[in-house]
Order: C-alpha cells, then sequence, then structure tokens
C-alpha cells in the first residue's frame, strides 16, 4: 500500500504495508487504514499496480467461482466484464516497493484535528513537517506547533459512500445559526470520548451543539454520492437521486468496511468428465426431459450405460443436460452443489493411501469405527487436502448483505463495486485441509415432521420476517434444517478447537442445506464442512482432519456446551418472534454459548438456535435433533 507524496523516487517508501490476504479480509478497495501519522482509503483496482517485471500479476484459475462472480455481478448491476478472471494482490516487500509495483492510496479523511487547541479545518490549512501534520494554534497557545490527527468520525451510507463530514456546515446547521463568514470549528471531546461528551462549536459566532445531535435524521446532511476509492472519473455522485442521508461513524467501526467474497473449492474433474460425456452422447441424450426416459436409455442402451458410471447419479445426468440444452453460460453446476456431490461421492479410505504431490482436493469416507457413527450421522468424510479460492468482489458498510442459499443475492442488495469498470477481481488461494459430515436425511425428515419442531419453525420464522423487513436487501429463510445444522457447526467449531491444535478463528463453516424436491427429482443436503488453511502453499498439519475419527467424543463435548449456557434462562427462553431486538434471528443463542469469531461464521452470528440441537431448559426434549447424549 503506498500513499503518493511529493518525494523523490529515490527516497520513495511505502507508507504501511499489508498482508495480501488481508486485503480480501477488511482492507480492499474503500477501506480506511490507520497508519502512524496519517489515515488512508484504499484505492480501487485501477490503483493496483502489478508493473514490476521480477513479480508479474499471478491469475488465479477457478472456472466455476468465476462464473458464478460474472452472474452474481451483474445482477446487482456492476457490469464486470465477460471475460472476467482472478487474480491475487500485488506482491511486493517493503524494502523493494517501487510506485510501479503496489496499491495507490488516497489521504482521508482529509480534515485534521489539532490536539492541543481542538481546531477542526481541512488537511491543506495545516502544516507538513517531518512526521504528519502541524497546527500553529496562535496567541495564547505558544510558538511551538502541536500535532494534528486525522479527525475520527467520517460520514457514510448503506450504499458505500464515504466522505468527510461537512463540520462547517454541520455545526452551525445543527446550531439553528446560518453559516458564518469565517468558520473556526473546534471539537472538543470530554474525559470518555463518548459521543454524548463531544461539543462541536465555531468560535467566531459561538454556534455550538452536541455531536450527538448528528443521530437525529433531520440534522443528518444529504448523502453526496461519493466513492472516493474509485478515482477522479467516478461519476456517481452526479448520478446519485436517492433522497437519503449520511451517517455519521467512527472511521475504525468494525461495521465502516463490510467485505463480500465468495468462495469455491477446487475440485476434481468430475464435472469436467460428465459434461464431455453428455455432450459425446448429444445425439442420443438430446431429447430427454424427464428422468424415467433417462432411466430407460442407462438401462438398455449400450452406449449410454458404458460411458455413464453408475456412480454418478440420474439427478446430476439430467442436469448435465439441462445446463448443455441452455446453452455455454450455464455449463457448471451450483457452487455448493459440486461440492456436496464430490464428498458424497469420496471412496472409502485404504490403508497408506495419501494425497499425490499437486493435488488439490483429496477427500475419502472414513471407515465406520467400532462403535458405529453417532445417531444421525450417515458418513464422515476426511479432507487432507483441500484449495480454496477466495475472491472479493465488492463491499458493504453499515449491515453486511446476506447471500440466498445459493449464493446469490437480491437486486437490491447495497454493495459496492471495486471497480469503475471490473476486468479482474483480487483473489487468494488457501491450501488446507477439512472434516465433512453428512447427515442421515431419513432421520432429518423425521425430526422435522414433529409438532414441536413445526411450532419452533413459525416462531423462528416469525422473528426473521420482522428482521427481513427492516432490511433494503430481500433474505430467504432457510427453515429448522439449516438452524440446526448451522448450530451444530457453531458447537464442534468449539469443541474441536480444545483439541485439535487451531485457534477457533482459524476454523470455517461451509453448510450444505436443502430439503429433497421429489417433483424435480432433486436429492436434499444435509452436511457439515469444517476447514481451516493457510494463504501459504505449505497446507496445514492435519490436526483437524485426525479429530473426525473422534467425532462421537466431539459431539459429546459439544452436547455439554450446548444444553446449559452461562446466560440460562434468558438465553434459553429467548422468543424471537415476541422480542423486538438484534436477536430477532435467533433462538437459544448467545455469545455464552454458540457465537464464534465472524471470521468463522459464513451468515455473521445470525440463524442460531440450540435448542433445535440439544435439549435445552424451557423446551421440549423432542425439539432437539439429539435428544439424549451422543
Amino acid at each position: 500500500m503506498a500513499k503518493p507524496r511529493k518525494k523523490s523516487s529515490k527516497t520513495y517508501r511505502p507508507e504501511g504495508e499489508l498482508r495480501r490476504s488481508q486485503l480480501l479480509m477488511g482492507y480492499g478497495p474503500g477501506a480506511m487504514i490507520d497508519l502512524l501519522d496519517d489515515a488512508v482509503l484504499i484505492g480501487g483496482l485501477e490503483y493496483w499496480r502489478y508493473l514490476d517485471p521480477t513479480r508479474p500479476a499471478q491469475v488465479i484459475k477457478e472456472p466455476r467461482l468465476t462464473s458464478k462472480l460474472v452472474e452474481v455481478m451483474r445482477a446487482l448491476g456492476m457490469n464486470p466484464s465477460s471475460q472476467l478472471w482472478l487474480q491475487a494482490p500485488p506482491e511486493c516487500e517493503y524494502d523493494d516497493a517501487t510506485p510501479r509495483q503496489g496499491i495507490q492510496a488516497l489521504e482521508f479523511p482529509a480534515y485534521f484535528k489539532c490536539q492541543r487547541c481542538n481546531a477542526i479545518a481541512h488537511a491543506t490549512d495545516f502544516e507538513e513537517a517531518k512526521r504528519g501534520r502541524v497546527h500553529h494554534c496562535g496567541p495564547g497557545y505558544g510558538k511551538k506547533p502541536a500535532p494534528a490527527v486525522p479527525v475520527r468520525f467520517v460520514a457514510v451510507c448503506e450504499h458505500g459512500h464515504i466522505t468527510d463530514w461537512p463540520w462547517e456546515w454541520w455545526a452551525h446547521f445543527a446550531a439553528g445559526k446560518p453559516k458564518c463568514e469565517i468558520p473556526d470549528i473546534r471539537l472538543q471531546e470530554g474525559a470518555s470520548g463518548d459521543i454524548s461528551e463531544i461539543i462541536v462549536s465555531c468560535q467566531s459566532c459561538k454556534a455550538s451543539t452536541k455531536l450527538a445531535s448528528a443521530m437525529i435524521e433531520e440534522l443528518r446532511p444529504k448523502c453526496t454520492g461519493d466513492r472516493p476509492w474509485l478515482g477522479a472519473r467516478d461519476i456517481a455522485k452526479q448520478e446519485n437521486t436517492d433522497d437519503h442521508r449520511a451517517r455519521l461513524l467512527v472511521r475504525t467501526a468494525t461495521n465502516g468496511y463490510l467485505a463480500q467474497t465468495m468462495s469455491a473449492l477446487a475440485l476434481p474433474g468430475v464435472d469436467d468428465a460428465l459434461t464431455e460425456a453428455v455432450a459425446g452422447l448429444w445425439a442420443t441424450l438430446g431429447g430427454v426431459q424427464d428422468l424415467p426416459q433417462l432411466q430407460v436409455l442407462r438401462a438398455h442402451v449400450p452406449d449410454v450405460k458404458q460411458s455413464l458410471p453408475a456412480s454418478w447419479s440420474d439427478a446430476a445426468i439430467l442436469k448435465a443436460i439441462e445446463r448443455r440444452r441452455a446453452g455455454a453460460g450455464s455449463s457448471l453446476p451450483p457452487l455448493d452443489v459440486a461440492e456436496y456431490e464430490a464428498f458424497e461421492q469420496a471412496p472409502v479410505e485404504r490403508d497408506g493411501e495419501q494425497a499425490r504431490r499437486g493435488e488439490d482436493f483429496f477427500a475419502r469416507r472414513m471407515r465406520p469405527p467400532p462403535g458405529g457413527l453417532p445417531h444421525g450421522v450417515e458418513k464422515v468424510v476426511l479432507a487432507s487436502k483441500l484449495r480454496e479460492v477466495r475472491a472479493q468482489f465488492g463491499f458493504s458498510r453499515l449491515e453486511a448483505a446476506v447471500p440466498a442459499p445459493d449464493g446469490s443475492y437480491a437486486a437490491d442488495a447495497k454493495i459496492a463495486s471495486l471497480a469503475l469498470d471490473p476486468k479482474w477481481l483480487p483473489a487468494i488461494e488457501i491450501s488446507g485441509e477439512g472434516l465433512f459430515i453428512r447427515f442421515d436425511e431419513g432421520i432429518l425428515d423425521a425430526w422435522e415432521t414433529r409438532e414441536s419442531v413445526k411450532a419452533r419453525n413459525d416462531q423462528l420464522l416469525a422473528g426473521f420476517n420482522r428482521w427481513a423487513a427492516s432490511r433494503r436487501g430481500s433474505v430467504v429463510f432457510r427453515g429448522v434444517r439449516y438452524y440446526m445444522l448451522h448450530t451444530l457447526a457453531h458447537l464442534l467449531m468449539t469443541a474441536i478447537a480444545l483439541e485439535c491444535g487451531y485457534a477457533a478463528s482459524s476454523i470455517r463453516e461451509r453448510i450444505y442445506c436443502r430439503e429433497a424436491d421429489k417433483r424435480l427429482g432433486e436429492p436434499g443436503m444435509a452436511g457439515i464442512l469444517l476447514s481451516t488453511g493457510t494463504p501459504g502453499s505449505e497446507g496445514t498439519l492435519g490436526g483437524l482432519v485426525d479429530q473426525g475419527r473422534h467425532l462421537r467424543y466431539h459431539l459429546r463435548r459439544a452436547f455439554e456446551l450446548g444444553t446449559l449456557c452461562s446466560g440460562d434462562p434468558v438465553c434459553a427462553l429467548h422468543q424471537p418472534e415476541l422480542v423486538h431486538d438484534e436477536r430477532s434471528t435467533e433462538g437459544a443463542a448467545c455469545h455464552s454459548c454458540v457465537y464464534v469469531p465472524e471470521t468463522s461464521c459464513e451468515s455473521f452470528n445470525r440463524f442460531l438456535d440450540r435448542a433445535l440441537v440439544f435439549p435445552t431448559i424451557g423446551h421440549p426434549d423432542d425439539l432437539a435433533f439429539f435428544e439424549v447424549r451422543p
């Protein structure tokens, strides 16, 4: 990262440095970064430089992910290139960084505050010294200049726009006075720094008001539509016709930048082989419209029988036929379906079998232990080699956009673009391992038909609808099956982290959840993948995979964590359908029992209820999927 200043090329040095993986997890285009004496806003992708011939751009290939990103970005109006590609952030070392390699950043905010007299003014009104800016306060403050620091408040809106808070205009407007000719704005903070103790005043006309009044809707300025990370060519503010108001935000607030990413596992060439086989038999398969027709051909036509192995399900083949009929734009299956089927089709492990060098995906179905698998668990797949490609396609402010189960977003989701003309997206490769748990569909179906579970579904749906009504981007209720799988994943992550050697924040979840559609012949999905990895090429050490052989032990520990919370009975008896608070999307769930670091959760710690997993006080035992200790 480099902030351009007037320095000679011989003495040029970057103003700061970030790991390449950090740029995708919260420090990408549009993010605010604090430096030692300054603050900056990371520039858009047009300002990422790859001009050092010794460090060329590293292109990352993952067709399944790229295809989905194009689909999602077009639905959001981002207009990506049809030839969109992924590449890693610029690579450079601090000592050999040059203006040709790295990331340009904009000085932001542009307003600074004097640490001695509390004056607020534009950066150009302060003198630039060797270490940051300084202010000559004038009579009564001595001759020695005082240090000035970037003001800690900015103006943002839910569309991702960001700009400086209009201090001079607002100080007078909020105080009910006209703007004076020579404003002299001061920001006086109390001992605690709380917003209720901060006074904004003008020394020239004595206008004064509390900064807390910026929370009042009528006193908030109209959003200007600025997107400074996209540079001077951006005309978004000229096209901004929405009459929405900006919000005051502490620039270091955690909701000031929420990266919107999408990831996919690199899978073996099953999809390519299936697509190729269907293409070779197109003269025979082109007229197939339903499962019975396909089943007849597979049973009685030798060429079809030979080219389509029994390991390929009828539903997967029919989807491949439909994708080819629809055209090349639909040539790949959904991300979650492809990954789930890859784990489903994993062969049984064999003694001494290991992944080959350079192999990206190596998963084997674990042989059941002597006591069998726990009730409700159908299979456990140990993935000693996983390669995940994670790409950032946008970001949001104030509140993260929640994707639908298939990874898509509502058309009115507020996600800001990383570039004016997205031709590529930043991505990283994560090498690691994973543990996949597949649940028994029959047992799940029987559990979902219980009256207590149906009643709980209605309660969670009522709370979800209240939460969804307050959001701009429409979201879909995923049902009690997702709530159960998601909550169990959190409890297992906490339990396994105590044994596997990895921190809980380094373990991530992927929930595969879908009810079967018998009309379309689509099987259901009910699986959990817990994975860990590192952006380095070395991968991980196998500590997580080994815990799959002790699943019953970890389920028992999760049972102890989930049946009783230190927040009970308040936590256990939380009623999402009645209580009007931020926990409308949760049942029995809180920071003391099932919440995990948000870097580990795919849904930002929403859609959780431990009463659906294990017996919880105040709820009938048959509500829990695991009624007794595993």
